[in-house]
């Protein structure tokens, strides 16, 4: 799942994904509470860095980029990891099902 999160208030956020037609939900987070958490905030301004974090399915971080300038590398490396990553969770759930746990799937575990 994706989500995206801006210093911007939940109604602006919402104006601008209905604007991109963004296919993520978008959180405002104006109280920069979440900002705070993820170390992104500017020190001594009101906006946070641009990060991206990927986080695996026990919300631990899994990778993190930080591109001001250079927007679409920014976004060239975080699409390249998840494609990758993707490809390798997918692997493993394939290796997993072997023929023999397939025929003990099947055989509901009697054989």
């Amino acid at each position: 799942n994706v989500v995206g999160i801006s210093t911007d208030d939940g109604e602006t956020q919402c104006e601008f994904a209905k604007s991109l037609k963004t296919p993520f939900p978008l959180i405002g987070d104006d109280s920069l509470v979440i900002s705070k958490a993820y170390r992104v905030k500017w020190p001594l301004l009101p906006f946070a860095k641009r990060v991206t974090y990927v986080l695996g399915r026990t919300r631990h971080v899994l990778a993190a980029w930080r591109h001001e300038m250079a927007i679409e590398k920014h976004r060239m490396h975080v699409l390249q990891f998840v494609q990758q990553y993707t490809q390798r969770q997918r692997q493993k759930s394939a290796a997993y099902y072997t023929e023999e746990t397939l025929d003990d799937i099947t055989s509901g575990g009697r054989r």
